[in-house]
């Protein structure tokens, strides 16, 4: 027999009232339905210590047994795994979905709550309970050791009280009085400890749904065992009257409602089942619409309880939840009354109460869904709730009508249900919302409602007090429900939206951000036009008002949304997101100064604000109009206030994982500017983060280690060494990681390799590969000693690669080395983490092409053999990639194998034939393919080869033109063409001009990857020096001066650079067919050494000198006229700095007498030697 699952009513008979136990019948069923039940006869019975009260004792022993037999032991005394589980906050956190927090946050110290993990015996007593506490901002632990010592004692004193007048069976009247006074005590006991812990808590006085303690949980739960074990001692005797009985009945019922454990509400049923089958029938003292709200009372109270342990196995062990069983007393009752039986009406209470049930079932105390929420029953829960609200709002009408005026708490009722249907569809995605019941329809719903009948609930509230009562806990109350109904508005969509993933589009996010702050500006608008009567019913936005909408404006900046179209959208936007979000918070913080508020703001609102600036990096629209450094200061700046703020008590963090979030967002903005950066935009981004990183370690010394860097941090800060060059500082940011308690995993030792092999020809050709290698061994031996970190498949690859990059003519043979060691360990292990895997021998084939060795080409066709043949046979997932083939090309553009076309072309149609018989369309060659395809015949030198290249090329076009958009030439294609037509000298020139042409065309028409860039104009350059025209010194310096004019103008691409001088030099060494040409070629080179002395763009090298010693040699073939201008340039030479041994040999071959007139020590080459040999000035930029 139960009332949820043991339904149970009051039903209408012709001449008086019967209870009826129903299990599965409906309403109309069980109101037709009258039989008169027996009485339960009880008898004392001993279980486990306890003399429970059940009508069948052994269903109930089994019931309960089952619920608990995972815990051992008692299934009375002990607590549940359950409640075990509930003092674990990140257990706890873990069982939500949702964002942030929608009512006021808390700290993860709450006074409270405790994180101890133990069960009660069945023998123990209340010294046996123990709790937990940590630092609270405005209450010392203190007060509440103090006030838990008091309860411990009170429970004692009344333990001892109950243990005494359980020894014998009540026989008088006084035993039963009493019995019925202890019993009291007991109920004033539990009931009491709520508002007592609100008044030292006041967090949890406006988070009634906050996971309970275990002091609250054990104390609660033992004082109701003992309530009922009186009740069970009353009943057994069958001494006391009928109405001493009801009274029992009532206090028992009343204190197991007040338990803060997931059977509250169960067990309040219980009670009441057994009161209804005793007393059904006589209509004075059968239970009353009151005792229904004790039960609804207890299920409210269960809810904070009830999901902690896994809700998603509730779900699937089809367990009832809170929510349900309330509204199937609502169900229940409402059939009854509509029936006849008004004695049994619900009321706007009860219609109250239900709603509040289901909305903390399907939302935790933070107002975010739960996970197990996420299925169609609690859709259909949801769904109920507003059906009930649309009841309640009806009987609203009703009462009005009838009555004319209703009472403070009647307004408080109404108030809180809309807050709750608010949050609910707030946060739940119905599936079947037929009317559309938004909560921005609900809340001009509750404005309007509000406005209508602001003067009649003032009315009320005046009325209570002039009846002695003091209205101000429920004016707070119905303050705190209608704030938080503006706070779930305001984050509705955005919820909602992130339940799913995120907007479909920026215009998406902005929309959702326009009409988030439409609401926050009428809440305001709201608050400014009220009178201070009035003004809990119209409250002006608070500091979780401003973090919802907080939240909104930041949303728009998620590098998700940042797209070409996009950037366009938010350059039109007339405050940026990240302005607005800034603007926002210091709008705050003057409200709270002049509130002179003493409850700091929340660290997380700075956090998120400085997220937002953060993702400002990946909006061009944004970097166009404001600085890079200019964003990365006023990030610093606002982390440093913040964090001023904290010290002085100003701002408080309830997760100190929101300080290293603003700091780990801030080394994220510098990784991504970071990458590939080089020069003193690069040092610059190492100097602040490692700034900032002795600014963050600080802080952890001065929070004692609360406030501190993670894994996430220590990855970001060796990504931005490693991209900018800073590696030696790798090993310093590893030690301190290891004195921060970060145990290196993967990714931070894989972070230092890659810093290694992405260094080039910057880092010496030996030093590079070989730290890499060193990090590989450190991890190899840190495997070998503890397992705590494995040399994992990806850590060999990226050695592999910091081998490939470097100029060590002995890469090959320790790249094969690395191949099979890694082979060998897997032989050994049989574990996944070493197996090779396509990705891994594509790395190898990447990294063998880049090789400075005559035999790269050798191995690299071995290992795409060996790959084909091991996927063959099924050693691993995939054959070669695409990719794998372009590297292979690449090795054979690189080579000076005779036969390289035709090995190229031969692999061109071996991808085709391989896509085809493996039906895999992803081998097929792409535009990157053909674009090595078109190097390895560029480089071939041979003049029909750009036949061949035309060829290629027109079948790449052909497939673009046929909707194949990865076939699109782009500008390395087309760079690629121009190298070809080089090998054509006489008609190259005009070739290469329509191809620059064709290139510009394509940009204007918005095709950004045809954009031409100094690279492109290099290889026009080139191709015009091997031409036979007499002009082409001056065409070449006609196309560098319009490179340069582009970027004067703001094109960062056009940067002249000394490889396009060099070129030019060369052309002009190379115009010698006649007098005209030579002269031409004579005023380019003056331009061009003028244009070395005046412009910072240039650095020249040594070959730029070389060059123009060779140039000037045959451009003035008289020797005493060619003689100044060689000293001139040799000086230039000393000047920068760039005098080695090709610049020297250049000068004895090119000017004998000038080279005869050096030092000695000069002309012997001693650069060691600074005294009488070459001066270190002259030699200081060489190779830099």
């Amino acid at each position: 027999m139960k009332l949820s699952r043991r339904c149970a009513s009051i039903a209408l008979s012709s001449r008086h009232h019967r209870w009826i136990s129903i299990r599965s019948l409906d309403p109309r069923t069980a109101a037709t339905r009258i039989s008169t039940c027996p009485l339960v006869r009880y008898a004392a019975a001993d279980f486990d210590g306890l003399i429970p009260l059940f009508s069948s004792f052994e269903q109930r022993k089994k019931r309960y047994a089952s619920r608990s037999s995972s815990v051992g032991g008692s299934s009375f005394a002990k607590l549940s795994k359950a409640n075990k589980k509930c003092f674990d906050r990140k257990n706890h956190e873990a069982n939500f979905i949702g964002g942030s927090s929608t009512l006021t946050s808390q700290s993860d110290d709450d006074v409270d709550t405790t994180s101890s993990d133990h069960s009660m015996s069945d023998d123990s007593t209340i010294d046996n309970f123990t709790e937990s506490y940590s630092d609270d901002a405005n209450f010392e632990k203190d007060n509440y050791e103090a006030w838990h010592d008091i309860k411990r004692e009170e429970f004692r004193e009344l333990s001892s009280s109950t243990d005494k007048i359980l020894t014998n069976m009540p026989r008088s009247n006084a035993d039963i009085d009493a019995i019925l006074h202890l019993m009291t005590q007991w109920k004033d006991f539990n009931t009491k400890l709520t508002p007592e812990l609100h008044s030292l808590s006041p967090f949890r006085k406006k988070n009634p749904q906050y996971p309970p303690s275990e002091f609250m949980t054990s104390i609660t739960f033992h004082a109701a065992t003992k309530c009922q074990t009186l009740l069970t001692h009353l009943l057994a005797a069958n001494k006391a009257t009928p109405q001493n009985q009801v009274q029992a009945y009532k206090l028992a019922m009343k204190t197991c409602a007040a338990i803060y454990h997931y059977s509250s509400g169960d067990r309040s049923e219980d009670i009441l089942e057994s009161y209804g089958e005793k007393f059904g029938g006589d209509m004075d003292l059968s239970p009353s619409l009151e005792c229904y709200k004790v039960a609804l009372e207890g299920h409210e109270r269960s809810c904070s309880s009830y999901f902690i342990d896994d809700p998603e196995s509730i779900m699937k062990e089809g367990r009832r939840t809170p929510g349900e069983k309330a509204w199937e007393i609502l169900n229940l009752l409402s059939g009854v009354s509509a029936w006849g039986d008004m004695y049994l009406k619900p009321d706007l209470e009860l219609y109250c109460q239900t709603i509040s049930v289901i909305r903390n079932t399907l939302l935790d105390w933070k107002g975010r869904a739960r996970k197990c929420a996420e299925g169609a029953r609690h859709d259909e829960l949801a769904m109920k709730s507003l059906n009930s609200f649309k009841e309640m709002e009806s009987l609203l009408e009703q009462q009005q009508v009838n009555r004319g005026e209703l009472s403070l708490y009647e307004w408080h009722y109404i108030l809180q249900a809309y807050g709750d249907v608010i949050a609910i569809v707030s946060r739940m995605r119905l599936r079947d919302d037929r009317n559309k019941q938004t909560a921005e329809v609900l809340l001009h719903k509750l404005e309007d409602f509000i406005s209508i009948n602001a003067e009649n609930i003032l009315q009320s509230v005046r009325k209570y007090d002039s009846n002695g009562g003091n209205s101000q806990d429920i004016l707070e109350i119905i303050e705190r429900n209608i704030e938080q109904a503006y706070t779930n508005a305001i984050s509705s969509r955005l919820f909602l939206t992130k339940n799913r993933g995120y907007f479909d589009d920026l215009n998406s996010s902005l929309h959702n951000e326009s009409n988030s702050e439409k609401i926050f500006n009428r809440m305001k608008a709201r608050s400014h036009a009220a009178s201070p009567e009035t003004r809990f019913l119209f409250p002006p936005p608070s500091q979780n008002h401003y973090d919802a909408l907080l939240e909104c404006v930041c949303e728009c900046l998620r590098n998700q949304y940042s797209t070409p179209e996009s950037n366009v959208v938010m350059a039109r936007l007339n405050e940026f997101p990240h302005s607005k979000a800034a603007r926002l918070l210091e709008e705050l913080e003057q409200l709270h100064y002049r509130s002179a508020s003493i409850q700091p703001i929340d660290g997380s609102l700075y956090s998120k604000v400085v997220w937002a600036h953060c993702q400002v990096v990946f909006w061009k629209a944004i970097l166009q109009k404001e600085q890079y450094f200019d964003v990365a200061d006023c990030i610093q700046d606002m982390l440093q206030k913040t964090m001023d703020k904290y010290e002085r008590g100003f701002v408080t963090f309830s997760s100190y994982a929101d300080a290293t979030k603003m700091f780990n967002a801030t080394f994220r903005f510098y990784s991504k500017r970071s990458k590939n950066k080089a020069g003193g935009m690069g040092r610059r981004l190492v100097s602040r983060s490692l700034r900032l990183f002795d600014e963050f370690e600080r802080w952890q010394r001065q929070s004692d280690g609360m406030i501190k860097p993670d894994e996430f941090t220590f990855s970001l800060i060796l990504k931005i060494l490693c991209d900018n060059g800073a590696i030696g500082s790798t090993e310093s940011i590893f030690s301190r990681m290891e004195m921060s308690g970060v145990k290196p995993n993967e990714k931070h030792y894989l972070a230092a390799m890659r810093g290694h092999s992405r260094t080039g020809p910057n880092v010496s050709s030996y030093d590079s590969p070989l730290k890499a290698e060193s990090i590989l061994r450190h991890v190899k031996e840190k495997y070998a000693k503890d397992r705590s970190v494995k040399p994992t498949t990806i850590l060999f690859t990226s050695c592999i690669s910091a081998y490939g990059s470097s100029f060590d003519h002995n890469s090959v043979s320790k790249i094969l080395d690395l191949v099979n060691e890694l082979n060998d360990l897997y032989d050994k292990t049989h574990d996944d983490a070493f197996k090779p895997d396509s990705v891994f021998y594509s790395a190898v084939l990447d990294a063998l092409s880049k090789a400075k060795d005559g035999s790269a080409l050798f191995h690299t066709l071995r290992v795409l053999e060996d790959i084909e043949t091991k996927h063959a046979r099924g050693e691993i997932d995939s054959g070669p990639s695409r990719f794998a083939y372009t590297s292979v090309l690449h090795a054979i553009s690189k080579s000076s194998i005779s036969n390289g076309v035709k090995m190229a072309e031969d692999l061109m149609e071996r991808m085709m034939q391989r896509s085809h018989d493996l039906n895999d369309k992803s081998i097929l060659p792409d535009r990157v393919t053909y674009t090595a395809l078109l190097q390895v015949l560029a480089n071939s030198g041979k003049a029909d080869s750009i036949v061949l290249a035309e060829k290629w090329f027109n079948e790449m076009k052909s497939r673009y033109m046929n909707g194949d958009d990865s076939m699109r030439p782009n500008k390395m294609t087309y760079t690629a063409m121009i190298n070809c037509w080089s090998n054509r000298p006489e008609e190259a020139p005009e070739r290469v001009e329509r191809i620059l042409a064709e290139m510009e065309e394509d940009y204007e028409r918005g095709l950004m990857d045809s954009k031409p860039d100094a690279f492109v104009y290099g290889a026009i350059i080139k191709a015009w020096s091997r031409s036979r025209s007499e002009d082409k010194a001056i065409r070449a310096w006609n196309l560098y001066t319009r490179m340069k004019t582009k970027y004067e103008s703001g094109d960062i691409e056009m940067k002249p650079n000394d490889v396009i001088i060099t070129s030019i030099i060369f052309t002009c060494g190379h115009s010698t067919s006649n007098q005209i040409a030579r002269t031409n070629a004579l005023k380019v080179l003056i331009e061009c050494i003028s244009e070395i002395r005046s412009n910072d763009c240039i650095t020249p090298s040594s070959m730029t000198f070389s060059t123009m010693l060779n140039a000037v040699k045959y451009i003035v073939p008289a020797d005493e006229t060619r003689r100044p201008i060689s000293s001139s340039i040799f000086q230039l030479c000393c000047r920068d700095g760039q005098l080695d041994n090709s610049v020297l040999d250049t000068l004895q071959r090119v000017q004998p007498e000038l080279y005869a007139n050096l030092p000695v020590g000069v002309q012997q080459r001693l650069f060691e030697l600074e005294e009488h040999g070459i001066p270190s000035k002259w030699t200081r930029n060489v190779n830099k």
